[in-house]
Formats: C-alpha cells, sequence, structure tokens
C-alpha cells in the first residue's frame, strides 16, 4: 500500500467518525499489520501514529479475521453464533492429481463421443470418406464403451449452452495440467 493510499483510507475513516452520533460505532478492520499496527509490537493494536482515532467504545481497531469474529461475538453474542452456524464456511481441499487426471479422462471421452456421432451424421447425410473398416469398428467399440461407462443419459449429445459447457471442463482441466487454453484435441 502506498502512502497516498494509506493516507487516503485513513482520512475516510477519519471523516466518517466526525459529526456521527454517540451511540454510534465504528470499527477499523485490517490484516495490514505493516501500516496500522504498532510498530513491532502488537498487532491487535494501532501504531501509535494513529491511536487517538480509536476511543474504546466508539472507534475501535480491530486486526484480522479473528479478532473481526472476537469483537462480533462480544457485541452480537449469541445472535452471532448462531448465524456463524447457519453460514459455516467450508474448507474445500483440492482434488487430488489422480481426481484432475479421471475428470480429465471423463471430459475427453464425452467430447471424443460427441465428435464420433457428428461425424456418424454427416457420413449418413451423403458420401464422405469413410475410415478403413477396422478403425470404424474400433470407434464403434469405443463409443459403446463411453456409454456403458458414464450412462446413456450422461454422454450427449447436448444444446450449444452443454456441448460448451463439457468443452469448458476440459478445456480447463487440461490447463490444469498444463496444456494451454482451448486445447480440445481428442
Amino acid at each position: 500500500m502506498t502512502i497516498h493510499e494509506k493516507h487516503h483510507l485513513l482520512e475516510l475513516y477519519r471523516s466518517a467518525l466526525t459529526g456521527i452520533d454517540a451511540a454510534e460505532q465504528f470499527c477499523f478492520v485490517t490484516a495490514n499489520y505493516q501500516d496500522f499496527s504498532a510498530w513491532k509490537g502488537d498487532r491487535r493494536l494501532p501504531h501509535l501514529d494513529l491511536a487517538e482515532l480509536f476511543d474504546g467504545p466508539r472507534s475501535r481497531y480491530v486486526y484480522g479475521v479473528d479478532g473481526l469474529r472476537t469483537l462480533l461475538a462480544a457485541d452480537f453474542g449469541a445472535e452471532f453464533e448462531e448465524l456463524t452456524e447457519e453460514v459455516r464456511l467450508v474448507h474445500e481441499e483440492p482434488r487430488t492429481f489422480g481426481e484432475i487426471l479421471q475428470a480429465e479422462q471423463e471430459y475427453f471421452d464425452k467430447v471424443w463421443y460427441v465428435r464420433h456421432l457428428i461425424h456418424l451424421e454427416r457420413k449418413s447425410a451423403g458420401p464422405a470418406d469413410a475410415p478403413p473398416p477396422e478403425i470404424q469398428a474400433r470407434a464403434h467399440a469405443a463409443a459403446q464403451a463411453i456409454v456403458e461407462l458414464y450412462g446413456e443419459d450422461n454422454v450427449g449429445p447436448w444444446d450449444d449452452w452443454g456441448w460448451g459447457f463439457v468443452n469448458g471442463k476440459l478445456s480447463a482441466l487440461r490447463w490444469v495440467l498444463g496444456s494451454e487454453w482451448d486445447f480440445l484435441d481428442t
């Protein structure tokens, strides 16, 4: 944070405090201990140059999420605790490499399957260069295996939005695995 940004933020807070009703309460919540907390001291305390802004009940200095939670629990008691129980944020663990590879294979299969259906449709619509019979047989067997693996309702074809969604998932999974965006070869 630049000195100008820090100064501007403090002036905004100071102006919010001017002319307020004595019953109103404000708190300055920050995780930026380097610019706002006591220098080389207790991070829960404001820097000495800022201490006059924080008089206790009317204007309080709060450091970090834990400090904010403590403040809210003290001010709102059981009501705050009930609300936090309702909105409990769950920290989700990232997927494992194996899970990502498995999902990438699933969406590769689904994209390949729909492309196979498109090829069959084009072939039936008119003359097309047909691959050799052994390749056609392997493609048919692969398509049947995909239907058996994921279920007929889960392999398409989809409307334009669904088709884009499936391609987007494949692209994102491949990006996570190191490919460039929009790499959709099957």
